[in-house]
């Protein structure tokens, strides 16, 4: 058992390995191997670990109250079921919060309970986008499309297809995502861009034969064609990322305190667009762009481009920040009484799920509890 558990964390289980590992866990018998070896990979994971017994039958008895109603009599599937949330829930409360249901490999994920009757189902966000052509016109893109190509001539779909027609008169456009929208553009140059929800990006029709320059609001991924003779460079908030080719992403939300570049290969250089400050990245560095000023620091690269994916990655990050990402991408508001408790969390999970999937997790792992009023969330504890 303890093999197929360390290669489920790694998502290397083979169909016929997946079962075996779920008839482990549902076996009553291997409870206390399994708490055992959530507790190491616990450790592994976290420089702190709150868990005791207390707490462990806190979270068993309030699994057991939940699932009861979905799962009548037992049976062994929905008894492996069950036995799972149970383990997962032992390693998310308090210090980190798993959310990777690997599933089987061949079949989607297994039902879950609800959170509460109030939580209806959300639709995750989709492609969607407006064009804005400076002076001309303002073109909602087509929902079934992934991204867009531009050039001096006009835009057109990626399957060739054609947007608008372009005449030389307009020097500027700008792509914009709304709350539960992303999008992708191939620019002028060739530089490919994911811009997620609630994001723009304004770029020339034309780039100059010295500078190619873009203003991000929001957040997105670059992948910048080199060109050696011309810099690209992406203006956003009071910093300037200076590149010649590269793959990096940029977190500029109003929104957040401060503007995150990841820099995923090649190099780039982060400035301050008031001074003379300049930081150089190199592949799995990060700077932070804050009232403080810049800080570098090392990181897991993927934990920041997943959502271009279609993956939320959480690496210890804070409730609120959560919250946030939830927001956009739902087209939801979170509303409280207290501000929320910045709880660090842990995981990965898919951001195609509905929104009561997603807070189901959130309930069984934290003190909140979520209830629906329209697209209003309400968190009590």
């Amino acid at each position: 058992m303890s093999d197929l558990y360390k290669r489920y964390l790694a998502n290397k289980l083979r169909p016929e390995e997946f079962d075996r590992f779920m008839e482990y866990l549902a076996e009553s018998e291997n409870r206390e191997e399994i708490i055992r070896l959530i507790r190491a990979e616990l450790e592994t994971a976290s420089e702190q670990t709150v868990l005791n017994q207390e707490i462990l039958d806190q979270v068993i008895a309030r699994v057991d109250r939940r699932l009861p109603a979905r799962i009548g009599k037992p049976r062994p599937v929905l008894r492996s079921r069950r036995i799972w949330a149970m383990a997962a829930s032992l390693v998310l409360l308090g210090v980190v919060i798993t959310l990777f249901w690997k599933g089987r490999p061949d079949q989607a994920a297994p039902e879950t309970a609800s959170v509460t009757q109030d939580v209806a189902d959300i639709a995750p966000g989709t492609n969607r986008a407006v064009l804005e052509l400076e002076g001309l016109a303002r073109i909602e893109l087509d929902s079934l499309k992934t991204g867009v190509m531009a050039s001096r001539k006009g835009v057109q779909y990626e399957d060739g297809s054609p947007v608008v027609t372009l005449d030389g008169r307009p020097r500027y456009a700008v792509m914009s995502t709304p709350e539960g929208g992303q999008y992708q553009i191939t620019l002028p140059d060739g530089t490919r861009v994911w811009l997620n929800a609630a994001s723009s990006l304004r770029y020339p029709v034309a780039f100059s034969t010295n500078l190619r320059e873009v203003e991000l609001q929001g957040e997105a991924y670059f992948e910048v064609m080199p060109d050696t003779e011309r810099p690209f460079v992406v203006n956003s908030r009071k910093q300037r990322v200076h590149v010649l080719g590269t793959k990096f992403n940029v977190n500029a939300y109003v929104n957040e305190p401060d503007v995150i570049t990841t820099l995923v290969e090649g190099r780039v250089q982060v400035s301050d667009a008031a001074s003379s400050l300049v930081r150089t990245l190199n592949p799995g560095e990060q700077s932070v762009f804050g009232p403080q000023g810049v800080s570098v620091r090392q990181v897991d690269v993927n934990n920041y481009i997943g959502w271009k994916d279609g993956r939320f990655i959480f690496d210890r990050i804070g409730l609120p920040v959560i919250l946030r990402q939830i927001e956009r991408w739902y087209e939801v508001d979170f509303v409280f009484d207290d501000p929320p408790s910045d709880v660090k969390l842990w995981g990965t999970l898919s951001r195609d799920v509905p929104l009561s999937r997603l807070l189901e997790i959130l309930e069984l792992n934290t003190e909140y509890e979520f209830k629906r009023e329209g697209r209003r969330i309400r968190m009590s504890q």
